[in-house]
């Protein structure tokens, strides 16, 4: 048990910050791992300290076990908060691509409507500012409010 938890204390310092969205979901799925270890070894400390408490007093080693086994204990209550300050950590990353990917989904979108947006042209007849009309309103139909989704900007 104190070899695993030496391992799974190694993996959890070399967890690195990815550099990318994807990268972030694998180490998330580590963690989420590492998460699932933890509690399947808790359960066997769990198992063993009913074990040790069924051994008679006067069994030769009892103490060593006890003191071995809140060792191991000790480690482990150590190792949860680490774990849950990585995924913290993890998710505040991934929330922050997310933002920067849809950041620059919205400044494409904005650069692609800015000509038509700065379009001096108003026409010159009848005929032409009708298409012109048309051809904003189909352009408006198509393309749509991209932060529809984001509710109202925030106040500065």
């Amino acid at each position: 048990m104190e070899a695993r938890l030496g391992r799974l204390e190694e993996q959890l310092e070399s967890v690195g910050a990815p550099p990318d969205l994807r990268g972030i979901g694998r180490q998330l799925q580590r963690l989420q791992t590492m998460e699932s270890q933890v509690e399947e070894w808790s359960k066997e400390v769990g198992e063993l300290q009913a074990a040790a408490a069924a051994l008679p007093a006067q069994a030769a080693g009892r103490q060593e076990v006890g003191d071995r086994q809140s060792a191991v204990g000790t480690r482990m209550v150590r190792l949860i908060e680490p774990l849950k300050e990585r995924r913290r950590v993890l998710l505040a990353a991934k929330e922050l691509h997310q933002v920067h990917h849809e950041l620059e989904d919205e400044v494409l979108w904005v650069q692609e409507r800015l000509p038509l947006a700065t379009l001096k042209d108003l026409g010159t007849n009848l005929q032409t500012v009708q298409q012109l009309i048309k051809k904003n309103q189909v352009s408006a139909g198509r393309w749509g409010p991209p932060m529809a989704s984001w509710g109202p900007p925030m106040a500065l």
